[in-house]
């Protein structure tokens, strides 16, 4: 590991630490996207068969004003840039984190708020909230995802995986799927 990434990985673990908002603060959640049944992390790690599970730890949950927001910490080099809109992939963590939520403790989360961390302002914060992804439409994303990963896809056969190369190798990464069969 590089000391960047290192340097990276550790300032994430201090902002997190320390940026406690509630008492429900890093919950991590297991899901199984095909039951649609959640678990505690204890119970995933006792299973044999593990591939139909998401996991994720929610930084925290807060109420407001009667309704619960799911709140994560995302830091960044703004450089004078200020975040005003949520960023595609963490609206959709934070919506996954809301089927999750639901299933685990039934609670159902439906706003959002990223807390935005510049570095390069001393971590000042720039929160940014929205409403989140429909359960049911999350739900089906979560789905349709865990067939594409799961599928193995259409035989390409060209040079790299029939050994007619220069150095007769077989360089494809289902070579022992299709010699299996």
């Amino acid at each position: 590991m590089s000391d960047k990434t290192r340097s990276v990985l550790y300032n994430g673990l201090i902002v997190h630490e320390h940026s406690k908002l509630s008492h429900f603060h890093e919950v991590t959640f297991c899901y199984d996207i095909i039951q649609e049944k959640s678990y505690t992390p204890q119970q995933v790690q006792s299973m044999e068969e593990t591939r139909n599970i998401i996991t994720g730890t929610l930084d925290d949950l807060i109420n407001v004003n009667g309704n619960f927001v799911i709140c994560d910490k995302k830091t960044f080099n703004g450089n004078g840039y200020i975040k005003t809109r949520p960023d595609p992939q963490y609206k959709r963590q934070l919506s996954i984190y809301r089927v999750l939520l639901e299933s685990s403790y039934g609670i159902d989360a439906r706003f959002g708020c990223l807390l935005y961390l510049d570095k390069t302002k001393d971590l000042q914060e720039t929160p940014v909230s929205f409403e989140l992804d429909d359960l049911e439409s999350t739900k089906q994303f979560l789905k349709d995802t865990l067939e594409k990963l799961q599928s193995i896809p259409e035989p390409n056969v060209c040079f790299l995986c029939n050994g007619m190369n220069k150095t007769k190798t077989i360089y494809c990464p289902y070579k022992e799927i299709c010699q299996s069969e």
